[in-house]
């Protein structure tokens, strides 16, 4: 993508442009307003070569919308030249990382809650296509601990992670489900009080559980959110298999995000090991974590 035309195509439209720095993602975000009315909206851009997989995920965003969700709601999807401008409401309102450890435990608990009721309507909504998910998953655990072998830079606590994988757990194939692919409290706004989803550009279909990876961010912040968002999602009655499925796909992850973390720096590898520290000082004899017992 050539950012001087999607500059260019951006002042021609707005009279106002702020990019928008925060997030670890390659694509490009704004804040554009007009002085003829109030109103901000959010945008996105992404290469034309991803337009098959971000068109699938504003319309499954449209779909969440539409059945009440609260997300951003979705308002254009146009192609430009050589790049993808997606175009939603802007949300005035508190990134709720930034936020959360500052509000009551209460508040932390019922917001959790919260977050893991919004989080199964999320996967009401079934795959594209059908998927031999645990097929899918081994060919995944393959390529990233051939990326992570490759890379270099060593996990903290590598074997036990991989004695947790190579154990082959019992991964089911349970249905696969929508996914919004990156949930934790660094991706969720708090506006007048409410909860509202926002950055789903790493949606994709798969087992609903996967979607739990991500809680290690959130646990940092505040173990009773993520205590909330489990108890929230299974309406206080956790399925047994679910906390040893869970530490399954932290394992995978603790690999994956080393190599993934190093074209962003040293900064976000470290991060990522320290993530990886964290998640292996919850288990204890036991695949419940010590902040959920």
């Amino acid at each position: 993508m050539n950012q001087n035309n999607i500059e260019h195509y951006l002042n021609q439209h707005y009279d106002h442009v702020q990019p928008i720095t925060l997030g670890w993602s390659h694509d490009l975000k704004y804040c554009v307003s007009n002085d003829s009315d109030s109103k901000k909206f959010f945008i996105r851009i992404n290469p034309i070569n991803n337009e098959v997989s971000e068109k699938y995920r504003f319309d499954q965003m449209q779909t969440l919308y539409l059945k009440g969700l609260p997300i951003q709601k979705p308002i254009s999807f146009e192609t430009v030249d050589d790049f993808i401008v997606q175009t939603f409401e802007w949300i005035e309102g508190e990134v709720l990382e930034f936020i959360l450890a500052s509000l009551d435990i209460n508040t932390q608990r019922k917001l959790g809650e919260e977050a893991g009721k919004i989080l199964k309507r999320i996967h009401e909504l079934p795959s594209q296509y059908p998927m031999d998910w645990i097929a899918f998953i081994q060919r995944k655990f393959e390529r990233k601990l051939m990326a992570y072998m490759q890379c270099g830079i060593k996990v903290n606590h590598e074997s036990d992670y991989l004695s947790v994988l190579e154990k082959k757990l019992d991964i089911k194939n349970r249905e696969t489900t929508f996914q919004h692919g990156d949930y934790h409290v660094g991706n969720m706004l708090y506006a007048n009080g409410e909860l509202i989803i926002i950055d789903f550009n790493r949606s994709d279909d798969g087992d609903p559980w996967q979607d739990f990876d991500r809680i290690a961010f959130s646990t940092k912040i505040s173990p009773e959110f993520a205590k909330g968002q489990i108890q929230g999602y299974f309406n206080h009655d956790v399925p047994e298999d679910f906390f040893t499925t869970l530490r399954y796909y932290f394992s995978l992850n603790a690999f994956g995000s080393i190599p993934w973390a190093i074209p962003y720096g040293e900064q976000e590898v470290a991060v990522m090991q320290e993530i990886a520290s964290l998640i292996h000082s919850w288990y204890e004899n036991s695949d419940i974590p010590t902040w959920y017992k």
